[in-house]
């Protein structure tokens, strides 16, 4: 388990190698999206720290790297033209996210 439906939002998670499942939490066999490696998920607590909407969980062995929000911000502070980027690359995500979802479409993000 990497975090459950519920939990306070704090980091955006990439996969380096593995995959990992996002679903309702208790429903692994009704998945939401499955994550492999080059993709990344929770990126929603980079902008709030609301509780997580589904649950993450790794299918297989798996290497992540963790961004976490308060680093966000402290990015956000001094690094102003990365941050730049980082936000447009993340509105850009989020539409692809949101526009797939009423398309019913897959929208994996690979970096």
């Amino acid at each position: 388990m990497i975090f459950d439906e519920g939990d306070k939002g704090s980091a955006l998670y990439i996969v380096r190698t593995g995959s990992v499942l996002i679903c309702r939490q208790g429903r692994p066999d009704n998945p939401i999206a499955t994550i492999g490696a080059g993709s990344f998920f929770g990126e929603l607590a980079l902008l709030d720290s609301a509780p997580r909407a589904a649950q993450a969980r790794a299918l297989e062995a798996s290497t992540l790297e963790v961004f976490f929000g308060s680093d966000f911000i402290a990015l956000l502070e001094t690094e102003t033209r990365l941050s730049t980027k980082i936000l447009l690359q993340l509105s850009r995500h989020l539409g692809q996210r949101l526009r797939g979802t009423l398309l019913g479409q897959s929208t994996e993000q690979h970096l």
